[in-house]
């Protein structure tokens, strides 16, 4: 008899909503290294890539039972959440690039303004908002029309997307130290450290994953 869509919450008809539970890491599970908290960054250009491997390694475990012809769009639910946080972090740096420019403050304070302004809104950032992320999607998870029955257990599907977030958003020790040596000049804290930093290790990040493929 297939387990009703509710995961760890089998006396209820649906989980509860995201913002009425706390999420946290899972027990003995640990990200990869992470030069700081706020390096470890959600990228809009590989959310698409973080949902498929959600979704297939979610069906390859039999944790969850998605048709084919539904794959992509349970896949487009997942991703929703993932570019909701992604536009509401864009607004809190649009609003601390504005707070540097009114109240005059030198480039490397734009870090500490962000950090100010997100813990104001309450939104988190650096590691715990990966797992605020991992809560959404989970919760996404769940809430998805695509997805027809789901099997496992809460921290099977938070093993599963943990795992993968921290594939896709953790910073090589190599890469991490090489961008920061070539960015020495620049005062870290700042925007423009903070986005050329970003567009560095993408940049590598991605060379080293073409690398590592086999050429046959």
């Amino acid at each position: 008899m297939a387990a009703a869509k509710t995961g760890g919450w089998p006396h209820l008809s649906r989980p509860p909503r995201f913002r009425d539970i706390v999420v946290r890491p899972l027990a003995g599970f640990r990200w990869r290294h992470c030069h700081k908290e706020d390096s470890m960054h959600l990228y809009r250009k590989i959310i698409p890539k973080i949902a498929h491997d959600c979704i297939r390694g979610l069906r390859l475990n039999e944790y969850v039972e998605i048709e084919d012809i539904q794959v992509i769009e349970a896949e487009l639910d997942l991703a929703t959440t993932m570019v909701e946080y992604m536009n509401n972090e864009d607004r809190i740096s649009q609003e601390a690039r504005s707070g540097l420019q009114r109240r005059h403050l030198p480039a490397d304070r734009y870090a500490m303004v962000k950090r100010s302004i997100a813990e104001v809104r309450e939104f988190p950032l650096g590691e715990a908002g990966v797992n605020f992320v991992a809560g959404k999607v989970l919760e996404a998870l769940f809430d998805s029309d695509n997805v027809e029955e789901i099997y496992g257990s809460d921290e099977e599907l938070r093993t599963i997307i943990d795992e993968v977030l921290a594939k896709h958003l953790t910073v090589d020790e190599e890469i991490d130290r090489n961008v920061r040596a070539a960015l020495r000049n620049k005062r870290e804290g700042s925007y423009e450290f903070e986005t050329e930093y970003n567009r560095r290790v993408r940049e590598l990040t991605r060379r080293a994953a073409q690398a590592a493929q086999p050429r046959y």
